[in-house]
């Protein structure tokens, strides 16, 4: 069968299928009750179009079919006996000939007697397993056009006269096809039948286990715009929110520390291996330890950078003796505790970031790393939404063997192994694996001395970062002194003081380059108020040389009077769950929602804007000497003096500030100095919604949306005795958030979001107030029902609005993914249906979960269904 009458017959299928899934679903409705008032006329009407489609229907009759073409005819065949068979059925019970104003109930009652409930499930089965095969034979139709060269696409495209159709929606003659196909079902209740189709499509992609897959895919022949397209659409889909803020945000290596790292002249006496003979070495794995703030981000950074005009990292030069005659790939990842991002911390986020490097250098690759995504997106018109972890592991180690294919050689720079969230032996066991790869790759890794990493790498070659930074330190910490004027004034006086204050500041910091920095800092505060020389001695003195205790001690030294504001903005900070961005910060503190009102209209100009950034560096500066600080957002290479970028962030200055805040000692300041009255949440609220309402930046470059979600978010943990200012400042969104700044945002959409987040507060009052039984029930009915949070309270009082229909009991069961897990919310939506009337039977589901749990809780819900409802018997018959 040539693909042209393939293709048409295709149609045909899809024909039959959507009639035998429309009919399932209308018998279904009317069978419990859940149809229009006029279902007489509704299945004569259906039962018309079919046959009208099955008239007009030859199946084509091949003399010599191949395997394939010989199924794709069998399924046609057994798709028209389906349908013919449900005609016949409904003719012989006479149900075709009733009139349209027949009474409802008698007709129920015959479609009752007609169809038993068994014979009902049987149909759907029977259609299942015909929409699979079909879905399967036509994966095969689309795979063997996709092989052809573009020209004989276009015959097929031309044939089926789809070629007018073409424009930028529909990239490809798959994708064309595929449209086409689903254009010949129509839509069922509003529902995408291109969707559906889609899925089945995906479903089927995903299904194939086949080892021939791979190179099927990289076989689809397209053009060269569209490859362009479809790469750039997949590697795209890898990209994370902040998914290289913590190499960013690590500051570059003061002037000429660490060139001592990338001297290939051999030292007998040298503490460590060398590092540069061992990246032109075959040697695969180099350890780079340290304590916590010694540096080895900013040393990793050094060796990644591209120094003054030049194209290649620094290590380039020197791996690529390595490489040889081989192309050089490098690629790097630093992991980051301290971030809200969970994927910055996660193996899916190293692999998605090592792959997106990867691709972004080599796309031609991808259909070999990523086959079946690379047929799905060559076959449809879905994107890539999310990605398994598994999926992107299996995914890197084909990269890693097509670019070994390739004569290629990759080398993987990992920073701060020891802030992965999980246990070391997970990241231990990923090196070990990677470096069985072969000699095309090596890893070099740094982390804390932990006693994992120490034992699984104490054979390979390594360096202890505080041993050898003793003279970076020194040329640091007199650099600065150098620059300021006072200390130049006291090294005149007393010049052997000032040397000998150097070097106890080295000594004392034991190679720990932060707190080296924050000591320094300190110091040359104290010059600026003219101390004299044994001031400043007794200032070294008194820092305690651990980093937490000097944090301590620095927050004990500040003003007393700020303490209140001090807690105040640490517990926004904490109470955020992300990297505040600073505008959102400027809002919250203190603001008033009488300054929501101010904003709608008010035009921030440029200088403003960064008026506004300045004064919020300034304070978190007094008030927390430099370990919070402003951070790039969305966008490289930000600092707060640049306007190019609205969305700098506040962040901790290292890790280990983080761990200092959440310590007892910081709880405990933060509590008594904020007190009982102080809501971080309503503040945050409040300074979301202001960013949202305010031009503080170009609106060019933000999507307000962004802003309405976590201002939900903190709405819901507002304390209780709030909640009115709360509402009050959503009520503000509602208001003054015009359609010019964000598209269709009214207050269903409010409310919508409101659900989403369980937001209960301002969600009920406002629930009070819809119409009974009106189309926007429903819509926030299925918002509560599959969401990701699942509030009891909220679904009950949007059943109160609605009249009976356990339509809405089997919405509610199909968003419950997994039926042998409810939850105490999930239990309480149970019972809150059964309470209003939904149908028994659904409950099966529940007791044939396979859970422990099950039997008893449908016994619950039995007994609550039997003291609601009279309606109904035990098994959804009408008593």
């Amino acid at each position: 069968m040539d693909p042209i009458t393939a293709f048409s017959l295709a149609g045909t299928i899809a024909t039959f299928i959507d009639f035998g899934a429309k009919f399932a679903k209308l018998t279904w409705s009317i069978y419990h009750d859940e149809s229009s008032s006029t279902p007489a006329s509704e299945l004569s009407k259906l039962t018309a179009q079919f046959e009208q489609a099955a008239t007009a229907v030859e199946i084509p009759s091949n003399h010599q079919p191949n395997a394939s073409e010989d199924n794709l005819n069998q399924l046609a065949k057994e798709c028209k006996e389906f349908s013919a068979k449900i005609v016949k059925l409904l003719r012989k019970a006479g149900l075709l000939n009733q009139q349209p104003n027949s009474k409802k109930a008698a007709f129920i009652s015959a479609i009752r007697l007609t169809f038993r409930r068994g014979d009902l499930d049987n149909l759907k089965k029977e259609l299942e397993g015909l929409r699979d095969r079909f879905s399967f034979l036509l994966l095969i139709s689309l795979r063997s056009l996709a092989q052809r060269n573009l020209a004989a696409q276009d015959e097929v495209i031309q044939a089926l006269k789809l070629s007018g159709k073409k424009n930028h929606d529909f990239r490809n003659s798959m994708q064309l096809i595929m449209s086409d196909l689903a254009s010949k079902i129509r839509a069922v209740e509003g529902s995408s039948s291109q969707a559906g189709l889609e899925n089945d499509i995906v479903r089927q992609v995903l299904q194939d286990g086949s080892s021939a897959q791979a190179s099927g895919a990289y076989g689809i022949v397209l053009s060269n715009d569209i490859r362009e397209h479809l790469g750039t659409v997949l590697t795209k889909s890898l990209i994370y929110f902040g998914m290289n803020d913590r190499q960013e945000q690590v500051l570059p290596s003061f002037e000429t520390t660490f060139d001592w790292a990338l001297n290939d002249i051999p030292d007998p006496n040298q503490k460590w291996a060398n590092l540069p003979l061992w990246l032109v070495s075959d040697n695969q794995i180099y350890w780079i330890s340290g304590k916590a703030g010694s540096g080895k981000s900013t040393f990793m950074k050094y060796l990644l950078m591209c120094p003054g005009d030049r194209s290649k990292p620094r290590c380039h030069l020197l791996l690529s003796r390595w490489a040889k005659n081989r192309e050089l790939i490098i690629v790097s990842f630093f992991f980051w505790a301290a971030d809200s991002e969970k994927l910055q911390k996660s193996r899916e986020g190293l692999f998605r970031t090592l792959l997106h490097q990867i691709l972004t250098m080599k796309p031609t690759l991808i259909p070999q790393i990523f086959p079946k995504q690379w047929e799905i997106l060559s076959m449809t018109r879905l994107k890539i939404l999310s990605w398994s972890e598994s999926d992107l592991r299996a995914g890197f180690f084909r990269a890693i063997a097509s670019l070994q294919a390739q004569n290629c050689c990759i080398c993987l720079f990992i920073d701060g192994l020891d802030e992965f969230e999980g246990q070391p032996s997970i990241l231990i066991e990923l090196v070990r694996v990677l470096a069985s790869q072969g000699d095309c790759i090596k890893l070099c890794l740094a982390s804390r001395p932990w006693v994992e990493f120490g034992d699984a790498f104490r054979q390979k070659p390594q360096l202890l970062l505080e041993d050898l930074t003793y003279n970076d330190i020194k040329f640091f910490v007199t650099r600065k002194f150098d620059d300021h004027p006072e200390f130049n004034n006291l090294k005149i006086c007393e010049p052997d003081f000032a040397d000998q204050l150097v070097e106890n500041i080295v000594s004392k910091g034991q190679g720990v380059f932060l707190w080296i920095a924050l000591v320094v800092a300190s110091l040359l505060s104290g010059i600026s108020f003219g101390d004299r020389v044994e001031d400043l001695q007794r200032r070294l003195d008194l820092l305690p040389p651990d980093l937490e205790d000097l944090y301590g001690r620095l927050i004990d030294g500040l003003d007393p009077f700020y303490h209140k504001h001090r807690a105040q903005l640490m517990m926004l900070v904490e109470s955020a769950q992300e990297a505040l961005p600073v505008l959102v910060l400027y809002f919250a503190d203190g603001g008033t929602i009488g300054i929501l009102k101010t904003l709608p209209g008010a035009r921030v100009t440029e200088d403003s804007w960064i008026q506004q950034v300045d004064t919020m560096r300034r304070r978190l500066n007094s008030r927390w000497r430099g370990l919070l600080e402003l951070s790039s957002g969305k966008r490289p290479g930000f600092t707060y003096e640049s306007s190019s970028d609205p969305s700098p962030r506040v962040r901790y200055l290292h890790k280990t500030v983080s761990d200092f805040v959440k310590g007892a000692k910081m709880r405990a300041f933060i509590q008594q100095h904020t007190g009982a009255d102080f809501d971080p949440h309503l503040q945050l609220c409040i300074g979301y919604c202001a960013y949202a309402l305010s031009d503080s930046a170009s609106p060019s470059h933000k999507d307000k949306w962004d802003f309405v979600d976590p201002c939900l978010k903190h709405a819901r943990e507002v304390n209780r005795h709030n909640e009115e200012h709360m509402r009050h400042t959503i009520d503000q969104l509602h208001m003054n958030l015009h359609p010019e700044h964000v598209r269709g945002l009214i207050r269903h959409d409010l409310l919508r979001f409101g659900i989403r987040e369980d937001v209960a507060a301002y969600v009920l009052p406002i629930l009070e107030n819809i119409p009974h039984d009106s189309g926007e029930i429903t819509t926030l009915l299925n918002e509560a029902l599959t969401g990701c949070i699942i509030n009891a309270d909220i679904v009950r009082a949007l059943l109160a609005r609605v009249s009976y229909g356990s339509k809405m009991w089997s919405n509610f069961m199909a968003s419950v993914t997994h039926p042998k897990v409810f939850g105490k919310l999930e239990r309480l939506c149970c019972i809150a249906f059964v309470e209003h009337s939904a149908n028994i039977e659904m409950l099966d589901k529940i007791r044939k979960s396979g859970n422990s749990d099950a039997e008893e809780l449908y016994e619950e819900l039995k007994s609550s269904f039997e003291a609601h409802n009279t309606k109904f018997g035990i098994f959804g018959e009408q008593a």
